[in-house]
């Protein structure tokens, strides 16, 4: 895995952990959900700066591993490609 297939699978999960907080209905799931959008956003802004540092502009690139995870949406529902299916 590459660092730019890393920085796209962290661009994704942010994406998935706010289409989760809006959907969750239990407060201490959607708290969960948010420390690890916090934490998320930490890990990208970091994989940011050592990019510039090199003097490139951090860009991702499409990241099958993190492809094969799905959001419903709005129905509460996630899935991996293999077609089992998770509540919210």
């Amino acid at each position: 895995m590459h660092m730019r297939d890393i920085y796209d699978a962290e661009q994704q999960i942010a994406k998935a952990f706010c289409e989760m907080i809006e959907q969750a209905t239990e407060p201490q799931l959607k708290q969960g959900f948010e420390a690890h959008l916090d934490e998320t956003k930490s890990h990208i802004k970091r994989m940011e700066q050592v990019v510039k540092m090199h003097g490139a502009k951090a860009r991702g690139v499409d990241c099958p591993a993190i492809d094969g995870i799905s959001i419903s949406g709005g129905q509460g529902d996630f899935w991996p490609r293999n077609g089992r299916s998770g509540r919210i």
